[in-house]
C-alpha cells in the first residue's frame, strides 16, 4: 500500500469525478455527492485513491444508479458491497484503482456512519493521528489494516453516539 500526504490536488480529482458522475446520471436521481476516505482529510497518510460517496435520497435509486455507472465502464466491488452500500471502481489509464465511489441512500446506517466518521476525523486530529498510525503499521499488509481500520472506525461511531 502507497501511502501519501494528503495534497490539494486531491480536491481537486474530487470535483471532477463527481462532476463526471453527475454528466452521466443528469438529474435523474437526487443525489449529494461527498468527499470522503483520507483523500479529504487534510494530514492524512493516504493511498493516492479518491473516495466518493453518493448519497441517494430515494431508496433502491442506488441499484440504478450503479447500473448507470457500469455501462460506462465503473467496476462493482461485490466483495465489499451490502445491500444498503455499493462499492464500484475506475482504473486510471495504468489499471490503477483511482477513485472509490460508495453509493448509499442518504438515511442508511452505512451513510451516516461514513459522514459522522468523517466529522470526527476533521475535528479531532488525535483521533486522525491513531489512523495515520494503523494504517503506516499495517502498509505492508492489506488485510490487516482493513480489519484494524474497520475496528477503529467502529470505537469512532460507538464512542461519539449520545
Amino acid at each position: 500500500m502507497r501511502l501519501l500526504i494528503n495534497n490539494s490536488d486531491f480536491s481537486k480529482y474530487f470535483e471532477k469525478e463527481a462532476h463526471n458522475i453527475y454528466r452521466i446520471i443528469g438529474n435523474r436521481f437526487n443525489v449529494s455527492f461527498y468527499h470522503v476516505g483520507g483523500t479529504a482529510l487534510q494530514q492524512s497518510l493516504t493511498q493516492p485513491i479518491i473516495d466518493i460517496l453518493v448519497a441517494v435520497k430515494t431508496n433502491f435509486d442506488h441499484f440504478t444508479l450503479k447500473d448507470m455507472l457500469l455501462m460506462e465502464g465503473y467496476s462493482y466491488n461485490q466483495k465489499d458491497s451490502t445491500l444498503r452500500h455499493l462499492v464500484l471502481g475506475k482504473k486510471n489509464s495504468k489499471g490503477e484503482i483511482k477513485y472509490i465511489i460508495h453509493i448509499c441512500p442518504v438515511a442508511s446506517k452505512s451513510c451516516q456512519d461514513i459522514l459522522l466518521t468523517q466529522k470526527i476525523l476533521r475535528k479531532k486530529k488525535r483521533k486522525l493521528q491513531n489512523l495515520n498510525i494503523i494504517k503506516f503499521k499495517y502498509k505492508d499488509n492489506p488485510e490487516k489494516y482493513k480489519i484494524y481500520k474497520n475496528r477503529y472506525f467502529s470505537y469512532l461511531i460507538e464512542s461519539n453516539k449520545i
